[in-house]
């Protein structure tokens, strides 16, 4: 039995070593910036992240959370995420309605007096392309509502944390 011994290893000039599992590249946003926003479905401004995988076998674990309040009470609302255009969706099970089966999670927001939260979500996409693509958050509700993102609707600092930061981390994974 022979036994090998390195100081170092490296791949050759130009190629990547790219093991099964292992974190390829890694992108975040981290946004500060507050608004609002207005809209029944779509994605959220300012809430997107480019990258563009090395491999077409490469998978992207997306990572979001969202820091918001909705601007009218009674209101569900379901946070998904996109790629470029396409709605990236979970699994269907059984008989459910597949138009709803997002990534993300519904939230009621029962009144619009400084109730801020955040909606987190986790996606892991097979892209299976080389080209740039654009992760995005999204939103839709049952009609036109105002989102107020990182900050509550009202935006007055009376308990000290209405303001919240969201982000988006993308990470390609080798396979």
């Amino acid at each position: 039995m022979s036994t090998l011994y390195v100081d170092n290893l490296e791949p050759r000039l130009g190629s990547r070593v790219m093991a099964a599992g292992h974190v390829v590249q890694v992108q975040n946003l981290t946004f500060a910036d507050t608004f609002t926003q207005s809209l029944t479905a779509g994605a959220i401004n300012n809430l997107e992240l480019p990258i563009t995988p090395t491999s077409t076998t490469s998978k992207i674990l997306i990572q979001a959370h969202v820091f918001f309040e909705f601007g009218e009470s009674d209101h569900v609302a379901l946070w998904y995420l996109l790629r470029d255009s396409t709605a990236l969706r979970a699994p269907v099970v059984g008989n459910r309605r597949s138009g709803l089966s997002m990534a993300g999670v519904g939230f009621y927001g029962d009144d619009d007096a400084s109730t801020p939260s955040t909606v987190y979500m986790t996606y892991f996409d097979s892209p299976s392309t080389t080209t740039e693509i654009t992760y995005k958050v999204a939103v839709s509700s049952d009609q036109n509502r105002t989102y107020a993102i990182n900050r509550s609707y009202d935006d007055v600092d009376s308990a000290g944390f209405e303001r919240g930061v969201s982000s988006i981390t993308l990470m390609e994974i080798a396979q």
